[in-house]
């Protein structure tokens, strides 16, 4: 902005002038500015219910698949050589698991390599003041060894003992200890059962096997190790369905294993029951959170659309945002009224709210003559109250009725969710909901474009383009007012110029005739 040096010979406030001139003709381009700011408000609001409804339909679609409610738990009946720790798929029975062999891990525990070993010095120290007995070096004080296949190169000048073990324990897989009362080095496979002693990725040996090197041979001593060789598990399970007995022989490097999709932890040898039954606590969860997140999407959509715009409160220009703080005023609080009531009564709301109380509210065709709709397992929509956001939301006033259907017709209460393809008004609720929210959100996109998308992109949705053209009548606005100013600017300059000669003029007449004498 150039420097302007007014009212030198006027006397006059020419900037307090022009700035009360440009007021009037900036009321207009304000105005286009409070437009501009709702207007971005409301594609702001759209965007941000749009993304809790996205959000909640993916959450939906658990709901419309059958294997949400076939959550189903294992109980160890008898015996204690296994524990249950989780089931899943159809099965639902007793499995009688006989345990012969637990895995275990290879190990290997080496003889002396030495007492008073201070593991905080470097190899070198440590055999050079004889701590540890000297081996054969590849060059200089550098060593290298194998264990597994997995090879390892040092330097003893710089690497103590306890980092040769560190790195053993990363690099390798397998663990060792050292035991600096005894002086001996206790070697195990990191995993239990077979183990990969090649480095080919191939579990294929049961026990740790140390490479010939001089360090290993007649550092680490690991020619006289003695060695356990790893055991796999074993176990026999016998199942029973429908009159049908099977039995499995199972084999597994690891002490977890699975059989029915029963999964099961191998404590001990010996004979264990376990059953399995629908996890009756999982499901009703399941159903809880269903009705916290579909209480939260409704409500936030009727609060909007129930929402009141607050009359007297438009949005604060930028003078007027000035004004309230200097004078100390909540400019947020303002902005928050006139920010309400944008979404009131909008149709692609509304019309979403609708759908989503009249599919909880609907019967289903289950099957079952007793179980048919939320209602019939317990679960109840709020009282109407006009003008409440919670109207339409669900509570679940019945626990003990819905744990009833769940025991006794799990499939009747899976098709209030689920029934259908999505094409039909008897589809089950959590199906009908998520080809509605489909067309709520294309629409909802379409009005105020994608609530991931920037601003760059503003022509892709209806809002976007009306803020595009919004934005491109402010800048000629601003180019006209800015060339307003400048010319009265001019204009004032030059009177002040006219009223300067005026001046003089007065002066060497005033001269002229003897004035002063």
């Amino acid at each position: 902005m150039p420097m302007r040096i007014t009212g030198l010979g006027s006397g006059m406030d020419i900037d307090t002038i022009v700035s009360d001139l440009m007021k009037a003709q900036r009321a207009p381009i304000d105005k286009l500015y409070q437009k501009k700011q709702l207007m971005e408000w409301k594609r702001e609001d759209y965007r941000t219910l749009n993304t809790k409804i996205y959000q909640f339909r993916n959450k939906l679609f658990d709901f419309t698949l059958q294997g949400t409610f076939q959550a189903k738990k294992a109980t160890v009946t008898s015996g204690d050589s296994v524990t249950a720790v989780s089931a899943k798929g159809s099965f639902t029975g007793s499995l009688e698991i006989n345990v012969t062999q637990k895995a275990t891990a290879a190990t290997a525990v080496t003889g002396s390599i030495g007492t008073g070993i201070d593991a905080n010095k470097t190899i070198k120290d440590l055999m050079d003041t004889g701590k540890l007995a000297a081996a054969t070096p590849d060059s200089g004080t550098t060593y290298s060894f194998t264990i597994n296949g997995k090879s390892i190169s040092f330097d003893s000048a710089t690497t103590t003992l306890n980092q040769l073990i560190t790195r053993i324990n990363n690099e390798t897989n397998t663990n060792v200890y050292f035991d600096s009362a005894s002086g001996r080095l206790a070697f195990s496979a990191d995993e239990t059962g077979l183990i990969d002693t090649n480095n080919d990725k191939t579990v294929d040996g049961d026990t740790i096997v140390f490479g010939s090197e001089s360090f290993l041979v007649d550092t680490f001593m690991v020619g006289t190790a003695t060695h356990t060789a790893a055991q796999q598990a074993k176990a026999t399970v016998t199942s029973t369905i429908n009159g049908l007995t099977t039995v499995e022989n199972i084999v597994s490097n690891s002490n977890t294993i699975t059989a029915k999709d029963v999964t099961l932890s191998i404590q001990k040898t010996g004979i264990s029951t376990v059953s399995t039954s629908v996890d009756e606590d999982a499901i009703v969860e399941k159903i809880k959170a269903f009705i916290k997140d579909y209480n939260d999407v409704l409500s936030s959509i009727q609060e909007k659309t129930n929402e009141k715009k607050k009359r007297g409160y438009d949005p604060l220009t930028a003078e007027q945002k000035k004004a309230f703080k200097e004078e100390g005023e909540d400019i947020d609080e303002w902005q928050k009224f006139a920010r309400a009531g944008l979404l009131r009564n909008d149709n692609i709301l509304s019309s979403l709210a609708t759908s989503m109380r009249m599919a909880v509210a609907s019967e289903v065709d289950t099957g079952s003559s007793t179980y048919r709709s939320l209602a019939s397992i317990g679960i109840e929509t709020t009282p109407y109250v006009k003008g409440s956001k919670e109207n339409g939301n669900l509570v679940l006033g019945d626990e003990a009725k819905l744990r009833e259907a769940i025991r006794t017709d799990l499939d009747s209460v899976i098709a209030i969710f689920n029934h259908g393809t999505g094409a039909d008004k008897q589809d089950g609720i959590a199906v009908r909901m998520y080809r509605d929210m489909k067309t709520a959100i294309d629409n909802l996109t379409q009005k105020a474009g994608n609530p991931n998308s920037t601003d760059d992109d503003e022509s892709l949705s209806l809002l976007g383009n009306e803020l595009k053209l919004l934005n491109r009548k402010l800048e000629e606005r601003e180019v006209y007012l800015k060339k307003l100013e400048d010319k009265y600017y001019k204009q004032f300059a030059a009177m002040e110029r006219a009223m300067s000669q005026m001046a003089a003029q007065q002066s060497q007449l005033f001269g002229a005739f003897g004035g002063g004498q």
